[in-house]
C-alpha cells in the first residue's frame, strides 16, 4: 500500500516529504517482504519527485546485489525475479538522484545480458540513459545490447522505438563513447523510412545527429584537417 500510495504520488506529481520519509523507512527495514514490483514502483515515484533517501536506496541496492553469503548466483537468482520494467525503473531512478551503487549496477549489467531481448523500448532506454548518467560503464553489457538492437532485418529492432527513446539510447552509446557501426546503421536506416521523420522533434533529431557525430572515431588527416 506505501508504494502503491507512492507511485500515485509520482504520477500525480504531488511531493509529500513527510509522506516519503516514512514510506522509505518501513520499506526500507521491509525489504525482503516486499514485492519487486512495489520496491522498483517506488523507486521511481522518488526519482519523479527528487527524492533521495540514502537509507531506502542502500537497502534495496544490498537487497539485489548482495544476496546472502554475498552469492553472485543467489543475486542472478533475485534479479530474475525483477521484471525488465522493474529493472530499467530502478536504474533510471538511480540515474535520476544520482545513486551510484557498483555493486547493484554490477550485477545488473551482468544479469541483463541474457534477458535483453526481453527488454522493449522504454526498457532500454531507461537503463542506458540511467547508467550514462551515473558514467557506470560496462562493455560487455554494452555489446549484448547493441547486437540486439540489430538483430533481425534491418532496424527492425528499432521501428518500436518512440523518438526519445530512440534519442536517449544513442546519447548513451555516444556518452560511454562507444562506436557500433551495425546500430549507427540501423539508427540511420530506421529514420530514412517513409514518414517517420514527421514523428521527431527537432531537439530530438539534433541529438540523435550529435550523438551519431560523437560516437565516431575521428581521424586525423596529415594536413591538420579531420575526417570522419
Amino acid at each position: 500500500e506505501l508504494a502503491l500510495a507512492g507511485h500515485a504520488l509520482g504520477c500525480l506529481a504531488i511531493p509529500c516529504d513527510a509522506f516519503f520519509g516514512g514510506a522509505a523507512d518501513r520499506l526500507a527495514a521491509g525489504v525482503g517482504q516486499c514485492k519487486p514490483q512495489d520496491l522498483s514502483n517506488f523507486m521511481w515515484a522518488c526519482g519523479q519527485l527528487a527524492y533521495r533517501h540514502d537509507g531506502f536506496l542502500s537497502a534495496l541496492a544490498d537487497h539485489v546485489a548482495e544476496a546472502p553469503s554475498f552469492s553472485s548466483s543467489a543475486s542472478a537468482t533475485r534479479l530474475a525475479e525483477f521484471t525488465p520494467q522493474d529493472l530499467s525503473l530502478i536504474v533510471h531512478a538511480c540515474g535520476r538522484l544520482g545513486f551510484l551503487h557498483e555493486a547493484l549496477l554490477g550485477a545488473l549489467a551482468r544479469h541483463a545480458p541474457s534477458r535483453v531481448h526481453e527488454f522493449n523500448h522504454q526498457n532500454v532506454s531507461n537503463i542506458v540513459h540511467g547508467l550514462a548518467v551515473l558514467g557506470f560503464k560496462d562493455p560487455p553489457f554494452l555489446e549484448a545490447l547493441a547486437s540486439e538492437l540489430t538483430r533481425g532485418p534491418p532496424f527492425a529492432r528499432l521501428a518500436s522505438f518512440s523518438p526519445q527513446a530512440l534519442s536517449n539510447t544513442v546519447y548513451a552509446f555516444a556518452w560511454f563513447r562507444i562506436c557500433h557501426r551495425p546500430v549507427l546503421h540501423s539508427v540511420v536506416m530506421h529514420l530514412r523510412a517513409p514518414g517517420r521523420l514527421r514523428a521527431f522533434k527537432a531537439r530530438d533529431l539534433a541529438s540523435i545527429a550529435s550523438s551519431c557525430v560523437a560516437s565516431v572515431p575521428t581521424v586525423r588527416c596529415s594536413r591538420g584537417g579531420s575526417r570522419m
